[in-house]
């Protein structure tokens, strides 16, 4: 029953919906968190306009539920801002989907951003890029994006890749928080030194792309975010 009952305030089988039309009713929907350590499972029509305004919605609500640093807040911010920016141009995906809980014990957000899209994979090989090094393996595909190599064809995005990198060092090496990729069969896990990748196509897969981040609310004193910042 506790767990039936944890699905249910969740929405695990009746995710909330954000899109340009409904903006205000979810809005007023999701004010009902505030109060609460977590969000429940949301999903958001992949606009331009539509994810910024989530993006921001998600933002305001998490550091609501959580007493943060300021440093986590502009922390947060930049995450969710490059990570949906990553779904809305290299997925294609109409849809993303989010999830957010605070852990007491861990003193930490675990947030999921999460498509059904083409992968990471998928994304070189509609580019038409890196065919050659990737040669049909998703764990490749997965390491060259988190190594910054970029499926937008122009000089300024080639080591920016899909924005990975630099979220991934803020939160791993500045913050001291973990980082995890899931992206069709390929699974990558950057936290406390491991930097390793897995093949999981003979157990599982994942028709597009789902990111963890483990965000700790007390961070080093001498962290700061823009150390970071491309």
């Amino acid at each position: 029953m506790r767990v039936q009952s944890y699905l249910n305030s969740i929405c695990f089988d009746r995710m909330l919906h954000f899109d340009e039309d409904n903006r205000d009713d979810v809005e007023a929907v999701m004010s009902k968190y505030l109060d609460k350590t977590y969000i429940p499972l949301c999903s958001f029509a992949m606009t331009d306009s539509n994810k910024d305004s989530f993006g921001t919605l998600l933002q305001s609500i998490i550091t609501r539920q959580v007493k943060m640093e300021r440093g986590v807040c502009n922390s947060l911010s930049y995450l969710i801002g490059e990570l949906l920016d990553n779904i809305y141009e290299h997925s294609d995906s109409s849809n993303g989907y989010v999830f957010s809980q605070f852990n007491h014990s861990e003193k930490a957000i675990n947030l999921c951003i999460a498509d059904t899209g083409i992968t990471i994979n998928g994304s070189y090989q509609k580019a038409n890029l890196y065919l050659d090094e990737i040669n049909g393996n998703e764990v490749e595909a997965l390491k060259l994006a988190n190594e910054g190599y970029s499926t937008k064809n122009r000089p300024e995005a080639e080591n920016r890749g899909y924005g990975i990198s630099t979220s991934k060092e803020m939160l791993v090496v500045g913050m001291k928080g973990a980082f995890f990729m899931l992206s069709g069969g390929a699974f990558h896990r950057y936290e406390n030194g491991a930097n390793d990748y897995f093949d999981l196509r003979d157990i599982f897969r994942w028709n597009g792309t789902v990111i963890l981040l483990r965000i700790p609310i007390n961070v080093p004193k001498n962290f700061n975010y823009t150390d970071y910042l491309e």
